[in-house]
């Protein structure tokens, strides 16, 4: 993103000094034929030379200074001259000045896993285009690279001398509003931005109301709430409302509300007092979206909450996770053991909406939450959430266990064990694909990971290697929860195999009682003999996970740029986001987008008049002939792709060259054969020889992770994404 961000800077210098030399060269060329002239009155030579004096000075009196006059630093009504002007004594100074500009110390907005998703052509502005062209650029750069006010206005000041119908200050040029009226809170404040509000400018709503529908349609979303702490020296936090539409189709999140203060807000009602009217008035009918002059009707509903543990117990008023009765979806009650609740019955009777509605188990509530005036189901659309049950939650924990557990109970692994581990999550770096945010770190950083790199260990890294480093019996028993929360977490086996996931899940719990004794099951734990049902009804782990809610947080602490009223801080910038699209529309980008070209090969006879590129993007899956994204699986083989060719004319198709693994075997046989039911295998033995196929009948992509101490040895794992 960095350099996307000189680029642009290095193309906006060379318009400027473009422009001021044509200037220059025109008013010169001026003076000569004036010069020359023979019919030229003494007077008229006068006048042009007075009239060219004047435009240098008139010139000069427009390069600036980039200090601002303090008498005028909070002048509300923002007057234009707060930036003072530099002194240059012609405009050959000034464009000696220009290329003495660095734009290094600008603070930028930087995101090491989303640097490819901004196209430095969208701020390309095209010499014939107006200067409100110009001024949308501006602002589009602007807020995609996080710019701040001060520098915003630093540039302007510079371009105002090209373009004068640019405003001189960034917030008339972004629409700042100049108040931000929030309300009052007990403990705080909260401003509400509203649903209805937010979806009317989102352009995936606008596209499929325009589309002919049968009846009115509805759009289903899904709400997270939890706490974001500002800064680590601070106590003040922000308690963000988001939500996403998840049917018919999906968005990003969006914040409907957002409360700050010194705490979470003590009162529920009154923090939750305009989503819940809101929301009631969602439920009493269809409301009208406007497009164009056009109204369109849609119900609006809530699909569920998805929420950690503590902001679940928050909203639904029930004991906190370390309570007694605090499972969310059975009737047990946890005992006492070294210093923690543990809950080992599995057995329990479930909680229905009528018992939840009834309190019939008191020890379970500590209030009625007013969420319950909504028609929404208290227990079953409060789902498990996968991010924080199992990635933080119960890979953590195993994890802790096998490293840091009393010696006397056998379970921890020796230092060299934990080494060979941390060797092969080292080795795997370079084979991890594109589509994984974060590499995982060896073991000695466990304690800063993140919960992606929890992820990849479960299901990619771990079966891997853990093996041969874990006692047969604790590497089996690792092999029944990589493979159930596999088949959950998996778009293509989720429906089929929900039955068989839970299944090997109560195997899982029952043989970690023996294994890792009963300390071993605290709420996390447990609560994995739920999570079945929350897929049955809401789809596979991904679909309703919290980690784009995760990531949408992480942007926005990244709005605020001093530690004074960071509620009016963040209102500000959304509202000057209002209409600006960020980043190119997943759903306008092609299928098909090939990249980086290039003419090494291999080729083979038969294919000719194809242009050959290192990378592609085909339905939204990453491919390379580079490692860690070049193995795929064609038909019921695995290959690694060598070329990548695009069709000749007349055939879209793309065309890749690949090889294959001659030797393919199961990487385990227990609790099922991993080559025939999941496509898991161990791989070894290129063929040497090159073989075409298009890529449109590549099966899935794999993830090809190296086996310890084995040459040439590889494990294939099926990419879900």
């Amino acid at each position: 993103m960095m350099s996307s961000y000189q680029a642009l800077r290095r193309k906006i210098r060379k318009v400027a000094r473009n422009d001021l030399s044509a200037s220059i060269a025109e008013s010169n060329a001026i003076a000569r034929e004036s010069s020359h002239s023979h019919n030229a009155s003494i007077e008229g030579g006068e006048a042009l030379a007075e009239e060219n004096e004047n435009w240098h000075t008139c010139h000069d009196h427009d390069v600036f200074d980039f200090e601002e006059n303090p008498s005028e630093k909070d002048d509300p009504n923002r007057n234009m001259e707060s930036i003072d002007h530099a002194d240059t004594d012609s405009c050959d100074d000034m464009l000696e000045f220009l290329d003495s500009i660095e734009f290094n110390d600008l603070p930028v907005q930087t995101d090491s896993d989303n640097d490819s998703d901004i196209d430095i052509d969208e701020f390309t502005e095209e010499p014939e285009q107006e200067n409100t062209n110009l001024a949308h650029q501006l602002i589009l750069w602007a807020t995609s690279f996080g710019i701040t006010l001060s520098a915003l206005s630093a540039l302007l000041a510079i371009l105002h001398f090209f373009h004068p119908n640019l405003p001189k200050d960034a917030r008339t040029l972004l629409k700042t509003p100049r108040q931000t009226p929030v309300k009052a809170l007990t403990n705080g404040s909260y401003f509400h931005f509203g649903i209805f509000k937010r979806l009317s400018q989102n352009i995936n709503l606008r596209g499929f109301l325009s589309q002919v529908l049968p009846e009115v349609p509805i759009i289903s979303l899904q709400v997270n709430i939890d706490g974001l702490p500002i800064s680590k020296t601070g106590c003040k936090q922000l308690w963000p409302i988001l939500a996403r539409v998840c049917k018919p189709f999906t968005t990003d999140p969006f914040l409907v509300g957002l409360h700050c203060g010194e705490s979470k807000p003590d009162t529920l009602d009154e923090y939750m007092e305009d989503f819940i009217a809101e929301i009631e008035n969602f439920q009493r009918g269809p409301v009208e979206f406007e497009f164009d002059g056009k109204k369109y009707p849609a119900h609006i509903d809530i699909s569920c909450f998805i929420c950690d543990a503590p902001a679940r117990s928050y909203l639904k008023k029930t004991k906190g996770h370390s309570g007694y009765f605090s499972c969310e979806r059975c009737s047990v009650k946890g005992t006492y053991r070294e210093n923690k609740v543990v809950f080992d019955d599995f057995n329990a009777p479930l909680r229905t909406e009528a018992d939840f509605n009834a309190q019939s188990q008191p020890g379970h509530h500590t209030g009625i939450s007013p969420l319950t005036r909504l028609s929404i189901n208290m227990v079953c659309q409060f789902p498990l959430e996968y991010m924080h049950l199992i990635c933080l939650g119960v890979m953590r924990r195993i994890l802790m266990f096998l490293m840091r557990s009393p010696v006397n109970k056998g379970i921890r692994l020796g230092q060299g064990a934990l080494r060979q581990i941390s060797l092969s999550l080292d080795s795997f770096k370079e084979y991890i694909p594109r589509e994984f945010a974060r590499k995982c770190r060896n073991l000695s950083e466990v304690d800063r990971w993140k919960a992606t790199e929890f992820r990849q260990f479960l299901l990619y890294s771990g079966i891997v290697a853990f093996k041969g480093n874990l006692s047969p019996e604790y590497y089996d028993h690792f092999l029944l929860f990589f493979i159930a929360i596999h088949c959950l977490a998996s778009r293509t086996l989720w429906e089929s195999h929900t039955d068989y996931a839970q299944n090997r899940l109560r195997s899982f719990l029952e043989k970690a009682k023996r294994l890792y004794g009963r300390d071993f099951f605290v709420y996390n734990v447990h609560a994995l003999i739920h999570i079945s049902d929350d897929v049955r009804r809401f789809g596979p782990l991904d679909s309703y996970s919290a980690f784009c809610f995760e990531n949408y947080l992480g942007g926005l602490k990244q709005l605020l740029h001093k530690h004074a009223l960071p509620l009016q801080q963040v209102i500000r910038r959304l509202v000057e986001r209002e209409g600006v699209i960020t980043k190119k529309n997943k759903a306008c980008l092609p299928n098909i987008l090939p990249k980086k070209q290039h003419f090494h090969g291999p080729i083979l006879r038969d294919v000719f008049d194809c242009q050959q590129f290192k990378e592609i993007i085909f339905n939204g899956v990453f491919f390379s002939i580079l490692k860690g994204d070049n193995c795929v699986k064609i038909r019921h083989k695995f290959y690694l792709i060598r070329n990548i060719l695009s069709g000749p004319a007349g055939n879209d198709r793309i065309i890749i060259i690949i090889e294959r693994f001659l030797n393919i075997a199961p990487f385990f046989e227990y609790p099922c054969n991993s080559a025939v039911d999941f496509d898991i295998v161990k791989a070894s033995a290129l063929s040497g020889y090159h073989d075409r196929a298009y890529l449109d009948e590549v099966v899935h992509k794999c993830v090809m992770l190296p086996i310890p101490h084995k040459d040439r040895e590889f494990v294939l794992l099926p990419l879900n994404v």
